[in-house]
Order: C-alpha cells, then sequence, then structure tokens
C-alpha cells in the first residue's frame, strides 16, 4: 500500500506590481528592456493532501492539441520573439513563433499577441512606449495559457519533494480543471503528486498522494 506523502503547506509566488491596464491579468513576471523584452509565466501554487489513488498514474499532463502556425513572422513579431525567446529558454521552453495586430506606429500603445511554447499556445502582451531619450521601447509579458514543466518542478523541490518528474512534455496548457502528475519522493517514500490547474494564468493547486 502507498504511503502518504508529506505535503508542505500552501505557497504563493511573489506577483509582480499590478498592470495598470485593467483588462491584462498578469501571471508573470514582468520585464521592462529597451526594444525587446521579454518573460516567462511563474506558478501561483497552494497545496493539500489527497486520499489514496492508484499508482499506476500516467505522468504529466494533457498533450497540446494545436501546433504552431506555419507563418512568417514580420520585423516587429521576430525582433519581439528574439528576445522573448531567450527569456523563455532559461525555462527551457522554446518560443515556436508569434503572432501580433498590426502595429500603427503609436506610442504608448498595446498591442496582445500570441505565441506558441513548445506547440502551447499562449497569450503575450506588448506595450509600446517612447523613452526618455526618444526611442521607442517595449514591455512584454506572458499573461497566460501556458505551464512550463521546468518551473513546476522547480516548485515542487522548493517544497522539499526529490527526484521529480513530471513526464515528458516542456509545457502543458492552462486548461481549468486539467490535472499533471509528478512523480516524487518525500521522506523516502516515492509516490505522486498531482497539480491541478485552477486558471488561465498558471494557479495551480498541488495534492499529495
Amino acid at each position: 500500500m502507498r504511503q502518504a506523502l508529506r505535503a508542505p503547506t500552501r505557497l504563493r509566488h511573489a506577483s509582480p506590481e499590478p498592470d495598470p491596464d485593467p483588462d491584462v491579468s498578469r501571471s508573470t513576471v514582468a520585464a521592462s528592456v529597451l526594444l525587446l523584452p521579454g518573460l516567462l509565466g511563474l506558478l501561483g501554487c497552494s497545496e493539500e493532501r489527497a486520499p489514496a489513488r492508484d499508482q499506476t498514474s500516467e505522468l504529466g499532463g494533457n498533450r497540446p492539441t494545436s501546433s504552431a502556425p506555419d507563418v512568417t513572422m514580420d520585423d516587429l513579431e521576430a525582433q519581439i520573439a528574439r528576445r522573448l525567446g531567450r527569456q523563455v529558454a532559461a525555462q527551457k521552453l522554446h518560443l515556436d513563433v508569434l503572432e501580433c495586430p498590426p502595429w500603427r506606429g503609436r506610442v504608448p500603445s498595446s498591442l496582445r499577441c500570441r505565441g506558441w511554447f513548445d506547440s502551447v499556445p499562449g497569450t503575450v502582451r506588448v506595450k509600446l512606449r517612447r523613452d526618455a531619450g526618444g526611442m521607442v521601447a517595449f514591455d512584454a509579458s506572458l499573461t497566460g495559457g501556458v505551464v512550463s514543466t521546468a518551473m513546476l518542478v522547480d516548485d515542487l523541490v522548493g517544497r522539499g519533494y526529490q527526484d521529480v518528474d513530471c513526464g515528458t512534455l516542456p509545457a502543458y496548457p492552462t486548461e481549468v480543471g486539467s490535472t499533471i502528475t509528478c512523480a516524487v519522493t518525500s521522506d523516502g517514500v516515492r509516490g505522486e503528486v498531482v497539480a491541478t490547474i485552477m486558471d488561465d494564468r498558471g494557479g495551480v493547486t498541488i495534492s499529495a498522494f
């Protein structure tokens, strides 16, 4: 019979400063970089104990049902994608392509773009402004749609779990109510935790088995 794993207490990631734009739900760290910023979503997690379950669970979660479109990015999209791609690479994600609506050349203004991260679509918000020197600068953030497997693993390791395995996919879509199953070791006992996705921003509840 599987022993229950010890589940650490509830923990939430620190959030960035609130976005002054009320229609943007920011779940990720946002950074301002002259001309081209990039960001990756951090997980907001809570944790609880769950009843025993079958130990033959398949690791991971729902596979992406979409794939990145075969399109050519314009100059603005390509510049943003290069910087954003370098940022998400640190989280073991790959930005496949970025699509943004046309920019009319106005500043300040904002664009709501869509990026595909390892075939998982995510919402990217780009804000354009003019800096003190008169140059056009960009602020960009990934505001939802993607759960980074590497970030989830780091979360669990930070809670004291060892040998964490959340499957082979680098990212999962933030389908509310879907789950990601991870094998972990706690106090020498091998078992599972399940992350249930609570919102489009990547917030999850962790249940230990």
